[in-house]
């Protein structure tokens, strides 16, 4: 085969492939040098699970069985409330898609749900697509329902394209108590307290120590001579040391 360029642009480049028939009859096969690999598409949505605290309502058995009306009447319940935080206009609720209950567990209820939200608008929002449910549960109310504000966690699930659950940023939130602090802040703090209040006491011993030094140091210090005494037997008769 002979290959002749006609015309090319700054230099020639050629790729040529060629395909026939193999002399062995029996040829051995040979893994492909380009193996074919398909990328899926994302999903269309992005999904999170999470959990909260009903802080008024009793546990009763029933909760442990999806068909039962307890179970049914309660999830119906926390699904409105949850939809109701996204009826707005806000991003977060226009990348709202669907809430579902997907269990109850003792203390006293906790429930565990998920969430859907549309990909193209949550992924502009990134972990605060969440920020809605996070903002009504610290406030005590989700809907009609009392809730701890400090019991929400919320994570995105597996199957959104990351490497796994992480906590989202925007549930980090919910660890803080009423006052705006995390546990972990407080503890920051305490620490931070004991070692200016220890550094106070060791700046006063010092201070103390050093006054105190500068004054045995420096004033006058009277030295009173002990007198001693000796006994009958070896006391010195003064008088014979006096002449004439």
């Amino acid at each position: 085969i002979k290959i002749k360029a006609v015309s090319w642009s700054i230099r020639p480049c050629l790729r040529l492939e060629l395909f026939g028939c193999r002399t062995d009859p029996h040829p051995t096969p040979t893994p492909s040098s380009r193996p074919t690999t398909e990328t899926q598409p994302p999903p269309k949505n992005v999904a999170y699970a999470g959990s909260v605290k009903l802080s008024q309502e009793e546990w009763t058995d029933d909760y442990k069985n999806p068909n039962s009306d307890a179970y049914k009447v309660l999830a119906s319940k926390v699904e409105k409330s949850i939809r109701e935080v996204y009826s707005g206009v806000d991003k977060a609720s226009l990348a709202f898609s669907n809430a579902m209950v997907t269990g109850f567990r003792r203390g006293s209820v906790i429930v565990l749900f998920n969430l859907t939200f549309t990909r193209d608008i949550a992924d502009e929002l990134g972990a605060n697509v969440t920020r809605n449910l996070v903002k009504a549960v610290q406030s005590g109310s989700l809907g009609g329902l009392a809730v701890d504000p400090n019991s929400l966690t919320i994570t995105q699930s597996a199957g959104n394209g990351n490497t796994g659950n992480h906590v989202t940023a925007a549930a980090r939130t919910g660890g803080k108590s009423a006052s705006g602090l995390s546990s972990g802040a407080k503890a920051g703090i305490a620490v931070t307290v004991l070692l200016l209040v220890g550094l106070g006491f060791g700046t006063a011993a010092w201070w103390f120590y050093k006054h105190k030094k500068g004054k045995h140091l420096l004033d006058h210090q009277q030295f009173n001579n002990p007198v001693y005494f000796s006994s009958e037997n070896q006391a010195v008769d003064s008088s014979k040391n006096v002449k004439g």
